[in-house]
């Protein structure tokens, strides 16, 4: 009974990591982690990408996600972006706060670029 006990905690306290995890990120938000961040489209013909420039805004919505990278869109073009350049927004507070404290001297979290 006591191991029963403590399966039950410990999914208890590891489900909520894993869900998120597994959770599709199409349909949330998600902000920029740093300036200058680029997003693109891949060639039918050649699969090689399609560089539409960086993102200018703070935060998109996500339209469709595939493997390491989710698909935004700025003023009317859609292009994929690396899952690692983005931060969720239900993450974000602990992700720029983790960032602070590893860099209390950037400005760039507090008065941008």
């Amino acid at each position: 009974m006591n191991r029963l006990r403590l399966a039950v905690l410990c999914l208890s306290i590891a489900a909520p990591a894993l869900a998120q995890q597994k959770e599709s990120w199409v349909g949330q938000t998600v902000l920029t982690k740093r300036d200058g961040a680029h997003f693109g489209q891949p060639k039918t013909a050649t699969g090689d990408e399609v560089d539409l420039g960086p993102l200018t805004s703070i935060a998109y919505r996500v339209e469709a996600e595939e493997g390491d990278l989710v698909r935004v869109r700025q003023n009317g073009v859609s292009g994929w972006v690396a899952k690692s350049e983005v931060v969720r927004l239900s993450e974000s507070v602990d992700y720029f706060t983790q960032e602070i404290r590893n860099g209390p001297t950037s400005a760039v979290y507090c008065i941008g670029p």
